[in-house]
């Protein structure tokens, strides 16, 4: 018959067993491995602590830029529509002085137009012009594409039956666009600066600019435009008052 035995060794010192020099008891052995065990387990918090806040960090960061980003997208996709249907509001003389031809046969002021002054790429001229059927002048030393701005920044914006009937008139006569463009609008291709003064035979001061087209075109507008118009800004404001043209200026 066998017995079991049970040992404790906690009881060591009790029964007189001394454990040899360099040796370690087991209750030794455990207490150093739990506290190695809870070193470790600190260690992996205060990592783990320190990649979350890096992580919500960089978070806020990324939410705060792209929300920036968000509004500031939200805020000017839509100023050219937005402007021009101020302008429409504002200045509803123009609705009647540069109707174009092509529109209003019996126009008596179609000779007169919008002048939009530093218009960049052209989309309010492409609005006012086609959208509107109102005579445009555009002035920038940059030749705009009005054709294509129109058909790929303003178009997508319309509503989609005008969409379709513009699909249609395009597919009835490919150049609907550019024939459009021809009898509305027009650009010239230089920079915008103040009127010179010069004498005339009576000795008296009189203002025009040097280029004779651009002369005509600040004299025969009905409204003149300066939408972001940067450096032009200030020659929109002398031209509008020396020749005494209604003028909004919308600066950067």
């Amino acid at each position: 018959m066998m017995a079991a035995a049970c040992v404790d060794y906690n009881d060591g010192e009790e029964l007189g067993i001394t454990p040899s020099t360099g040796s370690k008891t087991k209750q030794q052995k455990k207490e150093e491995g739990r506290r190695r065990a809870l070193e470790i387990s600190m260690a992996k918090q205060t990592a783990t602590i320190d990649l979350k806040n890096d992580t919500q960090l960089g978070s806020k960061s990324g939410k705060r830029a792209n929300r920036k980003s968000a509004r500031h997208g939200a805020r000017n996709q839509d100023r050219h529509k937005q402007f021009a249907r101020w302008i429409l509001e504002k200045f509803p003389h123009v609705l009647e002085d540069c109707k174009s031809a092509d529109v209003d046969d019996q126009s008596s002021s179609a000779h007169m137009h919008i002048l939009d002054v530093a218009g960049g790429k052209g989309e309010l001229s492409a609005r006012l012009s086609l959208c509107h059927s109102l005579n445009v002048v555009m002035i920038d030393p940059r030749t705009a594409n009005i054709a294509s701005v129109y058909m790929n920044s303003v178009v997508p914006k319309l509503p989609n039956k005008w969409q379709k009937s513009i699909e249609e008139q395009l597919q009835h006569s490919p150049t609907f666009v550019q024939d459009k463009l021809e009898k509305r609008f027009s650009q010239l291709v230089m920079p915008f600066s103040s009127p010179s003064l010069f004498a005339t035979a009576t000795d008296e001061l009189e203002s025009c600019f040097h280029d004779k087209d651009l002369d005509a075109a600040v004299k025969n507008a009905s409204l003149v435009i300066g939408l972001h118009a940067d450096g032009a800004t200030e020659a929109i404001v002398d031209a509008a008052l020396l020749y005494r043209n209604p003028f909004v200026i919308v600066p950067c």
